[in-house]
């Protein structure tokens, strides 16, 4: 997360769950003796009917890096001269002199 924690302290944010009850409801940062960890939480009720929160605290993902652009590699292509008409017999050239 760009946020960062004082030691010993942490935030949480609301997460959206894109309509999967299986992702987190909460979803945040604490830093715990100087390194940053990731935290989830779940908003559960107990079977007695008292809330809490379930946790889950993970090292941070690596950002997805992306793969460097690569060119498409280049074929050495001849420059190719145009074509020339092949002359039909008895047709003149255009620009033909006649001497």
């Amino acid at each position: 997360m760009a946020l960062e924690n004082k030691p010993g302290q942490g935030v949480m944010f609301p997460n959206d769950q894109q309509g999967n009850p299986a992702r987190p409801t909460w979803r945040g940062s604490v830093n715990i003796n100087g390194k940053e960890y990731e935290i989830s939480a779940w908003d559960k009720t107990s079977s007695r009917g008292n809330r809490y929160l379930s946790l889950d605290v993970r090292e941070p993902r690596p950002m997805q890096q992306q793969a460097p652009y690569q060119q498409a590699p280049q074929q050495n292509y001849q420059q190719q001269q145009p074509r020339q008409q092949r002359q039909q017999p008895g047709e003149k050239k255009v620009g033909d002199m006649p001497f």
